[in-house]
């Protein structure tokens, strides 16, 4: 569930993905959603791969250059309402 948060002078939506097949389709939703309503007709923001019900492959997130970024389990997006970015936390270990 995305929760609201004020950054002076922006409130900003945020969400974190935390390694279930549940969160990420609930990101997926939240982000692409967006992303439609803003850039009609243009490819989705995060995608994943999957198998089986429960199953989270290869999550990754279009950057604005172009490139993907493969999404980790901790990562946040942040919407302003005008975009979605990947926030990696600098506090977590990079070896996670």
């Amino acid at each position: 569930m995305a929760r609201n948060h004020r950054i002076e002078p922006v409130t900003v939506e945020i969400m974190e993905w935390d390694g279930s097949r549940q969160s990420i389709d609930a990101l997926c939703w939240w982000v692409n959603t967006q992303w439609a309503e803003w850039h009609p007709g243009e490819d989705p923001l995060l995608t994943f791969e999957f198998t089986g019900a429960d199953d989270v492959n290869r999550p990754r997130f279009a950057q604005p250059d172009g490139d993907f970024e493969n999404v980790q389990v901790g990562d946040w997006f942040v919407s302003d309402g005008e975009e979605v970015l990947l926030v990696r936390p600098t506090w977590r270990d990079p070896g996670t």
